[in-house]
């Protein structure tokens, strides 16, 4: 939970006890509800900043942070749930390393086909225009 004003660090200490102490917080979700959708610890990182995911990364799951400073206020992290982190197989990720391999090709030729334009053209800046 995200916690902003003039004594949000306090306001966020309380939340962070009322969670460890087994109480719903105002505004949380319910702790009883499975997550949604579980987050990598790169998109939180994506999502909060590195120093929220070393935090979450630290923590057991059920564990709840103290605040965290954040732009503009503090959070309070919950680690809901836990999954081991798991490497996919080559063929669960063989869709998206050929997709890869294809733009970077293209890339490649775009960049190429522009060198190659450059190095045959004459460009010259009418006087105004400097």
């Amino acid at each position: 939970m995200f916690v902003s004003g003039a004594e949000a660090r306090d306001a966020a200490a309380a939340l962070a006890e009322k969670w460890r102490a087994g109480t719903k917080p105002d505004g949380a979700p319910d702790p009883s509800a499975p997550p949604a959708v579980l987050l990598p610890l790169s998109k939180i990182a994506d999502y909060l900043g590195a120093g929220a995911a070393g935090v979450v990364s630290a923590m057991e799951e059920g564990g709840v942070s103290e605040p965290v400073a954040a732009p503009g206020g503090w959070r309070v992290l919950r680690v809901v749930r836990r999954e081991p982190e798991r490497v996919p197989s080559f063929g669960e990720v063989r869709p998206l390393v050929k997709a890869e391999l294809i733009r970077r090709a293209n890339e490649r030729a775009i960049e190429s086909l522009l060198a190659g334009l450059r190095s045959e053209s004459s460009i010259a800046i009418a006087n105004d225009l400097r």
